[in-house]
This record gives C-alpha cells, structure tokens and sequence, in this order.
C-alpha cells in the first residue's frame, strides 16, 4: 500500500500535475527497464497518457527508476528509495496495487527519486511548483502525468565525449571538456574518471593517501579508503608506506 499523499516535508511544494505534463520526452531507460508497454511479439502497445494508473504500476515505474540510479547515479538510489522499494517484495494484508494512484503518492514516491538526482548535482529540484491547492494530491494521476515525473534523462551527452551532461556540469561548470585531459593531475583521464566514479577535481578520490591512477594502475579500488592499509605483498609495509 502506499502512503495516502506526499510526505509532510513536500507539501509545500504540492501542484497539481496538468494535462500540459503529458507527452514527456522519453529516456533511453523507460524501454530498456521494462516500463513500455508491449504485447507478446515485442511490439509497443499504443500510448494512452490520459489513462488512469493504478498503484501497481507507479510502484513498477518508480522501481524501474530507482534501478536507474543504481546502474548510473555516484551512490545510487539511496538507503530511503532502496528500503522503499525492498518492502513491497514483502506480502502484507494492507497492499492495494489495483487500487488508483493519486497525484500525492505519485510525487511521493518521485520526490525520493529527485532527492536523489539533486544531492549528486544532477536536477536543480522537484519536477512540480507550488501550488495554491494541496487537496488536488488526493486526484487520480494519470500514465502521461506519472511519465512527466520519471522523465529524467542521466545518459544526455550534448557533446558526444561520453560523459554525461549533468556529470561534466557538476564538476567542471559547463560542456566545455572532452575526456581526454586530467584536470587534477592524477594520471587518469577525465572521462577514465568518469567510468570509474572517482572526482576528477581531486588527485586523491577516496582520501587515503594514494593517488586515483596510482590505485588504479596497481590493482587498487581509488574509491575505498581501506586498501591503504592492505599489506598485499605479506612484507610488513602497508600500501600507502609502500
């Protein structure tokens, strides 16, 4: 079952989501992650944004999205959208999914999927406004309305260097790299830096002393601090003494 509207933290930010929301752009991750509908050929069923949608497949959406962030986002979904997700594998007496959804539980449910986006720099805020009328949660949220939520595009690369857009703006300020320079001098290169989810603003990603592409270039995780303290060669000297 879901919570009956958004949690009490969003409230303020409540709107309700209008007809004009339908016909949201459409990421790569929506078909890859099974959130298209298609029949038993494979074949994509034809769209029907104003449908209603019942909890069942806002839940399926927001998994898919949480999934997402997993595979692409430094840090992934995060404890509170993974725990989210995890309970409703468990069976419970109160679970509803044929039950319609309301705009409320859908902004619930994508506010922890925006907290997300925006503490890693990869949205400025919610996809909503304020509104003058927090009741309107409590409508019946339709299939474009839910997709206007789970819009979010994490493999946008303008410029073709592969590194994402959201990736290069958070580090870097703007598009104006292209992979192959290492701006903090640690011996990787800003799109290796990228592919291996290390900062490529500090020589040193994990704080333990010893060089990103040092790590790398001798079999070393450049993002878990305790490989420092590893003694691999049983000599009596710990990596980072070595």
């Amino acid at each position: 079952m879901l919570p009956p509207s958004i949690p009490k933290r969003a409230v303020a930010a409540a709107v309700v989501l209008l007809a004009s929301s339908l016909q949201a752009t459409e990421p790569a991750w929506w078909e890859q992650r099974g959130v298209i509908a298609k029949d038993g050929s494979g074949n994509r069923l034809p769209a029907n944004d104003y449908a209603a949608v019942n909890q069942g497949q806002l839940k399926n959406f927001a998994a898919a999205a949480a999934a997402e962030l997993d595979a692409k986002l430094p840090g992934g979904s995060g404890p509170l959208l993974q725990a989210t997700v995890a309970a409703w594998s468990v069976p419970s007496p109160s679970r509803a999914d044929y039950a319609a959804a309301n705009v409320g539980q859908a902004k619930a449910l994508a506010a922890l999927v925006y907290d997300r986006l925006v503490a890693e720099g990869a949205a400025d805020g919610y996809p909503w406004a304020q509104a003058t009328d927090p009741a309107a949660d409590y409508a019946m949220v339709n299939i474009g309305q839910v997709k206007a939520l789970f819009a979010f595009d994490l493999g946008i690369d303008t410029d073709d260097d592969g590194m994402p857009d959201w990736w290069e703006r958070r580090h870097f300020g703007g598009l104006g790299r292209d992979g192959t320079e290492d701006l903090d001098g640690d011996g990787l290169s800003d799109y290796e830096e990228w592919l291996l989810g290390t900062d490529p603003t500090s020589p040193d990603s994990d704080g333990d002393g010893l060089p990103d592409g040092w790590e790398v270039g001798n079999g070393l995780d450049p993002t878990d601090p305790a490989d420092a303290l590893l003694d691999e060669d049983g000599d009596g000297r710990s990596t980072l003494e070595e």
